[in-house]
């Protein structure tokens, strides 16, 4: 099996603990709310921090702000124009662009450093498509970090939320697909490296059984997996 970089990997535990204590004062002092269960996603990027920063499929999450705060220039790209962007990101000096990643957008090709793909890419139909656009955006050597949903078998968007997550109420549910690993290196890794976008930094997915209900994250239904990739 292919190797994919894998989420709840405890070996650096204690740095990972620390730092997300300061991520959660962070939050507490700008009144922000603190999602416990992204501690992974904030770890992975954090760890690869540079130059221009651009968040994808941003929404409410507070990791382009505290990128901010600690000095990084960040832009953060969504599909809505929310007031929580617009109100936060003034705050911090974010810049936001409101679009769909599923257009690519000529005047950010080869801008970034660091590009933050967290929890996004299973809720866009045109997931191919959307992971190769953004990839445009970066720099000759720079990193984008990618984590999505895995569950025992592929489910195609849009309806894997509503599938998988049967306990919320009606009309809350989103659409989104599950991953694979097999789906996943043939839907965005592979994709990605015909264009030179290679993988980094990777762990062995399989100390992970997404096979065993014990050992899935997310409520016991579902797990995260996570990709680190570089150009060039």
């Amino acid at each position: 099996m292919d190797k994919l970089n894998k989420l709840y990997d405890i070996r650096d535990w204690k740095k990972a603990h620390k730092l997300m204590g300061e991520v959660a004062a962070f939050c507490i002092e700008n009144s922000l709310q603190y999602a416990p269960l992204k501690w992974f996603e904030y770890y992975y990027t954090l760890q690869h921090l540079k130059g221009n920063i651009l968040d994808v499929g941003s929404a409410q999450s507070i990791l382009p702000y505290y990128m901010a705060a600690l000095g990084y220039d960040v832009t953060t790209l969504d599909l809505e124009d929310s007031e929580f962007r617009q109100t936060v990101g003034k705050k911090f000096n974010v810049a936001s662009i409101t679009g769909d990643l599923r257009d690519y957008r000529p005047e950010l090709k080869s801008k970034f450093d660091l590009i933050t793909n967290l929890s996004v890419i299973e809720h866009i139909d045109k997931d191919t498509q959307a992971i190769l656009n953004i990839a445009g955006y970066l720099a000759p050597g720079g990193v984008m970090v990618i984590s999505t949903d895995f569950y025992q078998r592929y489910i195609e968007y849009p309806d894997a939320n509503r599938t998988i997550v049967i306990d919320r109420p009606p009309g809350s549910h989103c659409d989104s697909r599950t991953y694979t690993p097999e789906t996943f290196i043939s839907r965005i890794i592979k994709p990605l490296e015909d264009i030179g976008i290679k993988r980094i930094g990777e762990t062995d997915y399989r100390n992970i059984n997404i096979l065993d209900s014990t050992q899935l994250a997310v409520r016991g239904l579902y797990t995260f997996g996570i990709a680190v990739v570089k150009n060039g």
